[in-house]
């Protein structure tokens, strides 16, 4: 059986490599491209050619590498960073951030406490895109959410009286408009505002 820890990142990865008697087989950096995979898998072979006896260690779920290492057929866990950390915290002193430690950290955790921990079994095509989308959106809602709050402070700074106006609907037409008037310097001033909207033919100008 070999045990793999791979200490994931956006460009590049660490990977360790030990065997049952927690011996270091082991130690190198690959690219997070096609080419690093297949070092990787390359590596792997070399100390042990049936992939199911070959558990892999990353602290994420998602990704073309956990897609790949699944496609090959190895036994893939994610584990939750704070258990690496609590993990490696039991074997060194030092609290730094040591990518090359995480990733033997890893590898050690699934050698004694792979019990704890569920294999990931690989998605149908469909459910993988699905994934991707809700991902994205995620990612679109968190984002139009940092906006938000980030104009909604600069608006309570900058324009008090113009922001109780926003609040209404922040993402309406009128209010767009009203974002392009302030950004050119206009202060806030009401009676200006619903003419420059009227003439926008933003009817409910009226009821501002």
């Amino acid at each position: 059986m070999v045990y793999v820890g791979i200490d994931w990142a956006d460009d590049h990865h660490e990977v360790c490599m030990t065997d049952e008697k927690a011996v270091t087989l082991a130690e190198f950096q690959i690219p997070h491209s096609s080419e690093g995979f297949t070092s990787l898998h390359a590596a792997i072979a070399q100390h042990q050619s049936d992939p199911s006896q070959v558990l892999v260690a990353l602290e994420t779920s998602r990704g073309l590498l956990v897609y790949d290492l699944l496609c090959q057929g190895y036994h893939v866990y994610a584990i939750n960073p704070k258990a690496v950390n609590r993990y490696k915290d039991r074997h060194v002193l030092s609290s730094a951030k040591d990518d090359r430690l995480d990733a033997l950290a890893q590898a050690h955790l699934l050698r004694t406490d792979r019990h704890r921990f569920q294999p990931m079994a690989p998605a149908p095509e469909h459910y993988r895109l699905l994934d991707r989308m809700c991902l994205d959106l995620r990612k679109l809602i968190d984002e139009k959410t940092r906006l938000s709050k980030q104009l909604t402070s600069c608006l309570e700074e900058y324009y008090p009286h113009a922001h109780a106006t926003i609040l209404r609907g922040p993402g309406q037409k009128w209010a767009k408009i009203l974002y392009a008037l302030w950004s050119t310097g206009h202060t806030y001033d009401e009676t200006y505002h619903i003419a420059e909207l009227k003439s926008h033919r933003v009817i409910w100008a009226q009821n501002l």
